[in-house]
């Protein structure tokens, strides 16, 4: 997941998994109501920097706990160098986030209307690195490089204040990619263009053959190296999870996202032997200079 990006990552044994989980979500919010927040577009969850129309950037670090890579009962804590560039004009925002590879978009965003918001672009990902391979406790499996791939995303709200949505995402590439898509449900239970946004997300998420194997699957050769079982995935039904996330300003300079997650993978995916974990914990906390 890391490339020249300044990046440091301490990885910990599956004893820590529920200390550093709590440690993790206490510290996050108890930061939550120091400060106020305001923000244009209507989901938490959404990045915008922007100051009206025109050009931004920021720049800051991100804290991330999450497992080492899909499926792992190895945690770490992650700490990484975040950035943004981004140029508004009315409801239109185009985009390039992420500044680390693993995660990296280009796009565009816009409320096209009072009920709809779009977004489309596209995403580099890394898949299976050999370090995270390797604090995983696996061997003998290799890095199965990297991947550019599209994405196309649509949201439609279903009250006028915004507070009720469905969002649908579908992201192709390659053929050794293939496509996924993503459903969630949302609901903000805090809404103030003044003060602060809190979201609270159900999803579910689904992909083919190509997709499960690329990122679960152990082949023939792999597992005469590994000694890990072979697994070849049928694609389908993936994992369903529920995330919160909170987004505000400090100042008019400063802007803060925490967000943490559950997510619980399918009877298919916990087949392979990757995954030695059908449940995970995520959470993070970014702190972004707008400028």
């Amino acid at each position: 997941m890391n490339n020249s990006t300044t990046s440091f990552n301490y990885c910990n044994n599956s004893s820590y998994k529920n200390t550093l989980g709590k440690i993790a979500l206490v510290s996050i919010f108890m930061t939550l109501p120091l400060f106020t927040f305001a923000k244009d577009f209507p989901l938490a969850s959404v990045t915008d920097h922007t100051k009206g129309d025109g050009f931004a950037q920021s720049i800051g670090i991100n804290l991330e706990y999450s497992p080492v890579f899909d499926g792992s009962d190895e945690y770490g804590i992650e700490f990484q160098v975040a950035g943004a560039i981004q140029f508004r004009k009315g409801n239109h925002l185009f985009f390039l986030e992420g500044f680390n590879i693993d995660g990296l978009e280009l796009g565009w965003r816009s409320m096209v209307t009072n009920n709809y918001f779009l977004q489309l672009g596209i995403r580099h990902e890394t898949v299976l690195p050999k370090m995270d391979l390797t604090d995983g406790k696996i061997v003998g499996i290799p890095h199965r490089g990297s991947t550019v791939f599209g994405f196309a995303e649509g949201t439609y709200f279903f009250d006028k204040n915004e507070l009720f949505w469905m969002t649908g995402r579908f992201s192709a590439g390659p053929s050794d990619f293939g496509y996924r898509a993503k459903v969630s449900v949302g609901h903000s239970f805090i809404r103030s263009y003044n003060g602060l946004g809190l979201d609270l997300v159900a999803y579910s998420t689904f992909g083919d053959k190509e997709q499960f194997d690329r990122y679960f699957g152990i082949s023939a050769d792999e597992s005469l190296s590994s000694g890990l079982a072979q697994s070849d995935l049928d694609g389908g039904y993936r994992s369903s999870g529920l995330e919160v996330f909170y987004r505000q300003n400090i100042f008019t300079s400063i802007q803060i996202l925490a967000r943490v997650g559950v997510e619980l993978y399918s009877d298919e995916i916990e087949e392979s032997a990757l995954v030695s974990d059908n449940s995970e914990l995520t959470s993070g906390f970014a702190v972004m200079w707008r400028f």
